[in-house]
């Protein structure tokens, strides 16, 4: 049976054993909060045994709390779902509690670190709590015997292949494996060693190579190609020291020539003589305890956290509420139950590699596409299971949380994957299907009903009237008949009580469009005017507000932080309540609304959720099975799931009735009355509130409103947990309570921000957005810098005459800068970002500049999504393919041009390509748009495309704005992108980074040479890269900015000279600048920039005298090396 051998890793008793923080199991999120540290881990292990848990016999007075977790959740799932285990495993247990201590722990710590890797027993450090090691080991090396076979192994859904990688549980069995059964080629004994010792054995083999991988490789190769040389083979009995004594391999004249078998012998002992005896964990026993553990915490999910977490909860000195603890028995129906589910997992972790890894994606696809066809008869037949006993299920209250645990779930995400392999194959006809499957099934993932009704209704919309049969209608007709469908479509989604509001703005609109489209007449049109989502009233609170200068700290590799970021840090104020003492934003807008007579506090939701604890208390710990599986809970595991308020709904909507009826003091005082000496650990409840300030409160709140709030939590309460108003606030004089969302410049709402706000205002509770302005800022546009230029209109006397600008019309950033063959110059532009397209100009010499029409625009590429930022490219050579001999316009002076662009939804940003035949005044979007699209990310944008000559590929950087990082791809032929590497944490942060340019510049000599010879061929010693990066905001002087890193570029990887932050402007007017494409790297380069800044383009002045918006000068670019401060 094939087994994969990972690289070995080192063992201590340090930071190595932790895992990296993950999501949180349903159990976790139920928990107390509890201090899990290393402190608060040698308190517990250093108590008296008598005083701690007793889950099992302790050896020799000694315990962890590592073992003593992982013994209780065993006991536990044994005693209670015994059943789900056949005899074999249930013997593998007994051989577990008759194991020592040492064992166990030795076992327990590996593990913790979930990983199948092979550890080295001479690196093992745990002698706090072993003894002797090696003892331990062979302990966990014993094979032992099953009373009976194990059962054998049945192939579940989406099970693709022979699954070879599946373990078996054999007999006898093992606790663990020791190297030298399972490590036999050269690659699996390489992978033990360190990258030291790796190369140690490398060079005595003269094989080359930087990183481990290409170690590994290059002795593989040596080892094959070395069949004329005899080696004096070396035997287990060399010590490592004599061995790197010899320092090199002895040939051995005369000597026999060994096989290649023989030599790989040769390798594999020296390197098994180094690392010593290894061991791993046994797959099969570590598979199975890994479903004891999905068992126990009801989910995969688990951490060393988790094992910590729930023991010390137990210990705390915490008071829990009173109810009825339930584990039964049938969450997991039996044991086939249990194993298809577990398999499910398993493929739903595979198929989200597949999705979201890097590599080609049409490969990966495929595979997807494969796996849910196999998974769908399952799915199907579970399904109509379900949907029999749904009734039987509900009456006993427990049906919505357990669904969570039926294959089908699981298979239910994995069919909603293989829809985007459906889209991006074009089988149009079975991902409709496949929706409105999808759709008449109400059982699993309810929370994806609105995107299935939006896709469903775009298919309907643009494609399915030229797949399914016309039945006698014409083409129009046929169209027609499908833009019906699509509109019932859309109107079902609207009458859906589980499809979300946050998707109704989109299916509002398409109706609209639909609608317009079908010419159905206005009076039995939708008007959804009383259903948009409400705005607050905006307010601005002027201030005053520090502002501090960013930078990186010392070094700049890659990975370093910076020592301060506007990403990480708040902006800091000044406080006028406390005598001009600095604080965060929202402070100085709570001291202002407490200036207007207003109490409130800054709880961002902790007000509400405090509330909605009190009001619902004995409904949170109502007795639901399954729901309290520990005695030390703060509320049932369903609680953050979409089962609470169906499960509960009668009670529910009965204590709304309630609040609504004006009892909710008296609930409340009641709940407090009886808890608050006990200060009861319930979730949300926060006992630091001011009890007359939580009484006056519930006075201020109308019983209706409250009741609204409340719903919505009843509902919903890990997604509206987050998205609640920074500021609570409540006027004791005029009874009423007002919610505040505060937001500095540049900042925008989130859509669960919005949905607050129109729930709030929806229940007639005031909503403001408070923008804070602060006030020592004063905002001018910089016109120092323009040249002059030959303007056609009439423009009043502010308007620059030097460069390109635009009347009325809000112009931003520049786009697909090029130059075509006729020395043409091509500057495309942002026009609004409501209008979403590229507006275009052109110009001879970057002086004078004529207006063109609108180059690219919604309408041609996608009537959902708008025209973001982008580049262009010639492509003289037709590696696109779009530009077949003969296709060009005109013969010497033309050049097909490529453009890329950001298409933006309100749900994805990706990158399109569209092309042109003459010379860019017109272009054709791409049939096969999008060319690059990565998990649908809302902020993926800005893609610049350059040529790189010794890869001859092109090369694509993305913005991943938010998370700091520039993406870099390569495709031979720019429709078929592929990962390459990433640049993320240098220089300043910001808010976030947009526009990306990647350019080979010239390298000056001299960087103070007189204009005319600046850049002659004199001047000129090579080219260097460079990586230009807007910020928007972060500017050290407000507001957005641009920096720039010179370095080195290799075709996929751009390392920086250093992690300095160097800007390229230090005015206020400079943003998304871009280079001109086409012109020779071994010549100036053109950069033209936005003439404005985020801080204030919106409110422009000049909006009066007839313009708004400018580009920069055109300035050429170099970089020389080591420049001195100007004479």
């Amino acid at each position: 049976m094939a087994r994969e051998v990972k690289d070995s890793q080192e063992e201590g008793d340090s930071e190595q054993d932790a895992l990296p923080p993950g999501s949180q199991t349903d159990l976790e999120s139920a928990l107390p909060p509890v201090n899990t540290d290393k402190q608060a881990i040698e308190e517990y292990e250093t108590m008296g045994p008598q005083n701690r848990l007793k889950f099992r016999k302790w050896t020799k007075g000694k315990t962890s709390i590592y073992v003593d977790a992982f013994n209780l959740a065993l006991d536990t799932v044994l005693e209670e779902e015994g059943d789900l285990f056949d005899e074999a495993e249930l013997a593998v247990f007994d051989n577990w509690r008759n194991s020592s201590y040492e064992a166990q722990y030795l076992y327990v710590r590996l593990f913790l670190r979930k990983t199948s890797a092979w550890f080295r027993v001479n690196r093992l450090k745990y002698h706090s709590d072993i003894g002797d090691m090696q003892v331990a080991v062979n302990e966990l090396l014993e094979l032992r015997l099953l009373p009976k076979p194990p059962s054998e192994r049945v192939r579940h859904p989406g099970e693709i292949d022979t699954r070879d990688d599946v373990p078996i549980l054999d007999n006898p069995f093992a606790f663990a494996e020791e190297s030298d059964a399972f490590v036999k080629s050269i690659d699996d004994a390489a992978s033990l060693l360190l990258l030291d010792e790796l190369k140690l054995v490398a060079k005595e083999a003269r094989a080359q190579g930087k990183t481990k991988r290409e170690l590994i490789e290059s002795l593989k190769r040596a080892s094959q190609n070395q069949s004329g040389l005899a080696w004096r083979g070396l035997k287990r009995s060399n010590t490592e020291d004599s061995i790197k004594s010899e320092g090199s391999l002895i040939a051995a004249e005369g000597e026999e020539d060994y096989s290649k078998t023989n030599r790989d012998s040769y390798f594999m002992d020296k390197i098994l003589e180094i690392t010593g005896p290894c061991i791993r964990l046994s797959p099969a026993v570590f598979k199975l305890f890994e479903r004891v553990h999905l068992v126990f915490y009801r989910s995969t999910e688990w951490s060393e956290k988790s094992l910590t977490t729930i023991i010390l909860a137990q210990i705390s000195r915490r008071n829990f509420p009173e109810y009825i603890v339930c584990r039964s028995a049938n969450i997991f129906s039996g044991r086939l139950h249990l194993l298809e589910f577990d398999s499910a997992l398993r493929t739903q972790a595979i198929v989200d590699e597949l999705t979201e890894g890097k590599g080609p994606i049409i490969p990966r696809l495929e595979k997807v596409r494969t796996i849910y066809e196999d998974v769908y008869p399952s799915w199907k037949s579970i399904v109509a299971e379900e949907q029999e006993k749904e009734m039987r299920i509900y009456e006993s209250g427990e049906g919505a949380y357990l669904r969570r645990f039926s294959p089908a779930w699981v298979y239910t995400r994995i069919i909603h994957k293989g829809l985007d392999s459906l889209a991006r194959f074009r089988e149009r006809k079975r991902e409709h299907e496949l929706l409105t499957e999808l759709l008449d099934q109400r059982l699993f993932h309810a929370a994806r009903r609105g995107s299935w009704y939006q896709r469903k209704a775009l298919l309907e919309e643009h494609y399915m009237w030229d797949i399914e049969p016309n039945e006698g209608r014409n083409e129009e007709a046929q169209k027609r008949h499908w833009k019906k469908i699509a509109l019932r479509t859309c109107e079902e989604g609207l009458q859906d009580r589980e499809c979300h509001v946050i998707f109704h703005y989109d299916l509002q609109k398409r109706i609209m469009k639909l609608e317009k489209s079908l010419k159905i007449a206005k009076r039995e049109q939708h008007d959804f005017a009383y259903n948009l989502l409400i705005k607050p009233l905006e307010r601005a609170v002027e201030g005053t507000r520090i502002e501090r200068t960013l930078g990186p700290t010392s070094g700049g590799r890659r990975g370093s932080e910076p020592q301060t970021s506007r990403r990480g840090t708040k902006t800091i104020w000044l406080d006028p309540r406390e005598e001009d003492g600095e604080c965060g934003v929202e402070a100085m807008c709570l001291s202002w609304y407490r200036d207007q007579g207003w109490k409130g506090y800054h709880s961002e939701g902790g007000i509400v959720r405090t509330l909605f604890g009190f009001l619902f208390y004995d409904i949170i710990f109502t007795y639901i099975p399954n729901v309290f599986q520990t005695a030390f809970q703060t509320c049932p595991l369903d609680l953050h799931t979409d089962a609470f308020y169906p499960s509960r709904i009668s009670e529910i909507n009965r204590r709304l009735a309630e609040i609504s009826n004006g009892d909710a003091l008296m609930i409340f005082k009641e709940v407090y009355k009886r808890e608050h000496e006990k200060q009861t650990c319930v979730i949300g409840i926060d006992w630091s509130y001011d009890v007359e300030d939580l009484e006056e409160i519930i006075m201020c709140f109308k019983g209706e409103a409250l009741a609204v709030v409340c719903k919505v939590m009843a509902q919903e309460y890990q997604q509206r947990g987050g998205g609640i108003p920074d500021l609570f606030l409540w006027h004791p004089q005029r009874k009423e309570v007002m919610f505040s969302e505060v937001k500095s410049e540049n900042d925008r709402l989130s859509d669960t921000q919005r949905l607050w706000i129109h729930v709030l205002s929806g229940a007639g509770i005031k909503v403001e957005l408070c923008n804070a302005v602060a006030k020592e800022q004063s905002f001018c546009v910089d016109r120092t810098q323009m040249l002059s230029t030959e303007i056609t209109e009439s423009h009043p006397l502010n308007v620059p005459h030097n460069v390109w600008s635009l009347s009325l019309a809000l112009g931003a950033d520049p786009n697909g800068l090029f130059v075509d063959p006729t020395g043409t110059y091509h500057l495309y532009y942002q026009r609004k970002s409501s209008e979403g397209v590229w507006g275009h100009a052109t110009s001879t010499d970057l002086y004078n500049w004529k207006n063109q029409p609108i180059a690219i625009s919604p309408s041609t590429a996608d009537p959902q999504g708008l025209i973001f930022s982008g580049s262009a490219v010639l492509d003289p050579n037709n590696t696109s393919g779009f530009f077949p001999a003969g296709s060009l316009n005109f013969s010497s002076t033309t050049v097909g041009t490529i453009a890329a662009y950001t298409l933006d939804h309100p749900t994805a940003q990706v990158q399109n390509i569209a092309y042109s035949t003459d010379n860019g005044y017109t272009f054709t979007n791409y049939s096969g748009n999008p060319v690059l699209n990565v998990q649908n990310n809302p902020n993926f944008r800005d893609p610049h495309i350059t040529f790189h000559g010794p890869t001859n590929r092109w090369v694509m950087a993305v913005s991943w704005a938010e998370l700091f990082t520039i993406g870099f791809f390569t495709s031979p032929d720019m429709k078929t992108w592929t990962p390459a590497n990433n640049f993320s944490a240098f220089g300043l942060l910001g808010l976030q980074w947009e526009c990306p340019n990647l350019v080979e510049v010239p390298l000056l000599i001299d960087a103070y040479a007189p204009p005319s010879e600046k850049f002659s061929p004199t001047n000129i010693n090579g080219t260097a890269w460079l990586l230009q990066i807007s910020i928007n905001p972060g500017a050290p002087q407000g507001g957005s900015i641009s920096q720039y890193f010179p370095g080195s570029f290799n075709g996929t990887h751009f390392e920086p000279a250093d992690g300095a932050a160097r800007l390229t402007d230090w005015a206020k007017d400079n943003y998304a600048g871009q280079f001109y494409s086409g012109i020779d790297p071994r010549k100036p380069q053109v950069l033209m920039t936005w003439a404005s800044n985020w801080q204030y383009t919106n409110a422009l002045p000049t909006a009066d005298e007839g313009w708004r918006s400018a580009m920069g000068v055109p300035r050429y670019v170099g970089l020389a090396r080591n420049v001195p401060r100007a004479p």
